[in-house]
């Protein structure tokens, strides 16, 4: 089963391969980022992830958003 940070992260992922550096929210996608962050810092289903899907270091660098 898929998570919603999941596909958030593999569209993060996707942007930063195309040299995408920066990525513009709407209130729409900033309130379901406060949510899953919320949900997170509750010990929800959008938890930290598993050691085996953590990307290696090199990868890990996510783009700032604004």
């Amino acid at each position: 089963m898929i998570r919603p940070v999941d596909a958030i992260l593999e569209f993060l992922s996707i942007e930063q391969a195309r040299g995408v550096t920066h990525v513009h929210l709407d209130e729409g996608a900033r309130d379901t980022l406060r949510s899953l962050f919320l949900l997170s810092k509750k010990g929800g289903a959008a938890a930290s992830p598993s050691p085996q899907s953590l990307p290696s270091p090199a990868k890990a660098a996510a783009p700032r958003f604004c």
